[in-house]
């Protein structure tokens, strides 16, 4: 299990996982309703259910915060896992971009 936490500085994040009990980064995301940006940039944190972790947390506090939706600008083409981490909680595809697929979701 990874113990991991979002180091915040509203409305981006650092995001941090604790190892041998020191805390280091290995990504960050911004939590904004007009795009929600996540990037986990160790890649040996990659491929193992982190990011759909910090994204539910994200969503509850979205909710929290009474937003009515969250949307995602672009998800490249090619970024396969992160579509699938996105549209597994419940985003679904809102368009084409230069690059990929926009995606929102609905909180109400």
């Amino acid at each position: 299990m990874i113990t991991w936490r979002l180091f915040t500085a509203e409305p981006q994040s650092r995001i941090e996982v604790k190892e041998k009990g020191e805390w280091f980064p290995i990504g960050d995301v911004t939590l904004s309703q007009d795009n929600l940006p996540i990037v986990i940039g160790n890649s040996a944190y990659q491929h193992r259910g982190l990011g759909k972790k910090i994204l539910s947390a994200l969503i509850e506090l979205a909710r929290v915060k009474g937003w009515k939706e969250l949307r995602v600008k672009e998800i490249y083409t090619y970024n396969h896992a992160s579509r699938r981490c996105f549209k597994s909680l419940g985003f679904v595809e809102n368009g084409a971009t230069e690059k990929g697929t926009s995606f929102v979701l609905k909180l109400v």
